[in-house]
């Protein structure tokens, strides 16, 4: 349950993989994450600017759901979220359409990509969908009718670039 935002930060959200997600407190395009809740500061490691988004946050977070009884989290669930930190990565845009998606999905790729590959991952950071990328093809076509209902993160595979695109399944 988020708290009442206080100062600058905004609402505190407890993830299902046992860190705080603190929205802003204001419009802009990054989350500060709590690591270690269970400690206290500087041990917490509290990481400010943690994760870029790829779009403009307005003072809310996307619901982060909470699949076990009770409400416990479990910190081996991996997300698949890169902080900004990482060092000689550069983020490039990913287009997903029809976004929401039925049967198909197509990603639209920058030229000169360089990916070899697609991977879907679930809510759980699981990976549920992995498609080969011809070489110098710009956009590619996939079957959504695959998956159940739900949200995924759509990551192509790549050594200096990344891009991570939302896909909602219908």
């Amino acid at each position: 349950m988020p708290t009442e935002p206080s100062g600058g930060a905004g609402y505190l959200h407890s993830g299902p993989d046992c860190r705080l997600y603190i929205s802003p407190g204001s419009t802009t395009f990054y989350i500060q994450v709590v690591h270690q809740p269970d400690l206290k500061f500087p041990d917490c490691q509290f990481e400010v600017k943690a994760i870029k988004t790829p779009t403009n946050l307005a003072f809310n977070l996307p619901n982060l759901p909470m699949y076990r009884f009770g409400g416990a989290c479990d910190g081996s669930i991996g997300w698949g979220i890169v902080g900004t930190g990482e060092a000689g990565v550069e983020q490039v845009p990913l287009h997903v359409f029809p976004n929401p998606a039925n049967e198909y999905a197509t990603v639209r790729l920058p030229e000169g990509h360089g990916w070899s590959a697609l991977v879907v991952y679930d809510v759980l950071g699981r990976e549920v969908l992995r498609t080969a990328l011809a070489p110098g093809a710009n956009s590619m076509e996939f079957n959504t009718g695959l998956l159940v209902s739900g949200l995924y993160l759509i990551a192509p595979l790549g050594e200096k670039e990344l891009a991570l695109k939302l896909l909602v399944r219908h």
